[in-house]
């Protein structure tokens, strides 16, 4: 489990993690409340739907219009967490719908541990599963370390606003990349680039 943990924070700097990485920090970004409640739901959906991926439980591509909803529900998702009247379970709701997202999109950049990982995941789903969540939390370290730094820091509410507006834009590009379905040729110069 710790390989796989510190496989993925070696893989932090390759193109084809951005997938994972910049919709988690969007996230984390966005939240104006609860930036480390959304931090670990969008880590909770990364890995539920990752894992799902991995032991082909559901299939690894969308199709044209599951990819447009999925886009949809993003976009309402970073609505929900930039707005100052969403509540609590709304904004951990929204974030794990980004992260559920982010793993539907997500082809993996194979070092030795998460190869290891998608061969067995197949026959052993069970057998694959803390070492999938050991990668999956080091891919999200980076936003929840950013959500750690909000609330440790508390910047003035101007900072603040310009980090929502920031995570937040940020995430309506990912949604409308979803939703239009090119997505998947950014994924695949993303993966080509880490070659």
């Amino acid at each position: 489990m710790i390989a796989a943990f510190v496989e993925a924070i070696n893989d932090l700097t390759l193109p084809c993690s951005l997938t994972l990485v910049i919709p988690g920090v969007a996230a984390s970004l966005a939240a104006r409340a609860r930036a480390v409640a959304v931090a670990l739901s969008a880590f909770g959906g990364m890995a539920a739907i990752g894992w799902l991926r991995v032991t082909d439980q559901i299939p690894a591509n969308l199709t044209v219009w599951v990819a447009a909803g999925v886009g949809f529900l993003v976009l309402i998702s970073f609505g929900a967490l930039y707005s100052v009247g969403t509540r609590t379970a709304q904004r951990v709701t929204a974030g794990a719908v980004i992260g559920a997202a982010a793993a539907a999109i997500w082809t993996p950049c194979v070092g030795e541990e998460l190869g290891v990982i998608l061969n067995q995941g197949p026959d052993d789903p069970l057998g694959v599963l803390l070492p999938f969540i050991a990668f999956i939390a080091g891919i999200s370290l980076v936003a929840l370390a950013i959500a750690l730094a909000r609330v440790a820091i508390e910047p003035p509410a101007r900072v603040s606003q310009v980090l929502s507006i920031t995570g937040t834009a940020t995430g309506v590009a990912v949604a409308l990349l979803l939703g239009s379905g090119l997505h998947t040729d950014v994924v695949a110069r993303l993966v080509i680039w880490s070659l």
